[in-house]
């Protein structure tokens, strides 16, 4: 009894301290001409232990002046198929009450959400940008336009998440010339306890949602053995 009161208590604190560890994380996205980068750390103590992602995110194509796009599809021909339905009241009620109870699982997810990302705290936040173009007239149109779509993400920001820092904005207009830069900084925190009720709660509905779908799937197919007999 005594081994198994102290396993008990010491899985107890290592899931009180799992809950309690705060997660730094710190992106950068890098956009020069045409060429994007996104850089993500993460890291816990003190810097330790860091992982890092480092990728490039869109590479343009100068030949055919945008962005390139792959994309792959798989067919079996253009053959076409119609297939008619008939569902009973009982299938059709289960299906209308799957549907609402969908929506009030959005709905109380969405505002679970907007308490976790309450609860991330930015600890530092700057968005440096330069655009130009040939026609001077439009270089300042732009710049006023890049200036409130900056202004309007920093204050949606700073509405769903906690700030400690002061965002640092700045556009820079290169007159006479054809410039597209963009760096955009940001370092937040955000402890790991606040996440797992939404993961707890997001595992049990799709869980739930998957025997009702399945019970649904076993409903059609006694009807329709019940049909062919």
């Amino acid at each position: 009894m005594g081994g198994w009161t102290i396993t008990g208590a010491i899985f107890l604190l290592l899931i009180i301290c799992i809950c309690a560890v705060k997660v730094h994380i710190s992106i950068r996205y890098k956009h020069d001409k045409g060429n994007d980068r996104l850089q993500i750390k993460f890291w816990l103590f003190h810097g330790w232990p860091r992982y890092s992602i480092d990728v490039p995110v869109i590479q343009t194509d100068p030949d055919r002046r945008g962005v390139v796009f792959r994309e792959e599809k798989q067919g079996t021909g253009n053959m076409q198929s119609e297939e008619i339905k008939d569902e009973t009241l009982p299938e059709a009620m289960m299906q209308a009450e799957m549907l609402k109870a969908y929506v009030e699982h959005v709905q109380k997810l969405h505002r679970m959400i907007l308490r976790c990302l309450k609860r991330i705290r930015v600890y530092h936040f700057s968005w440096e940008s330069a655009v130009g173009v040939k026609d001077a007239a439009l270089t300042a149109q732009f710049t006023g336009g890049l200036w409130a779509v900056k202004a309007y993400a920093a204050g949606l920001l700073s509405s769903l998440t906690t700030w400690q820092t002061t965002p640092e904005l700045s556009v820079h207009p290169k007159y006479q010339q054809f410039v597209s830069k963009t760096d955009v900084s940001c370092m937040l925190s955000y402890r790991i306890g606040h996440a797992i009720p939404v993961v707890l709660y997001v595992l049990r509905h799709a869980l739930e949602f998957l025997r009702a779908y399945k019970q649904s799937k076993r409903v059609k197919r006694d009807k329709k053995e019940d049909n062919d007999e």
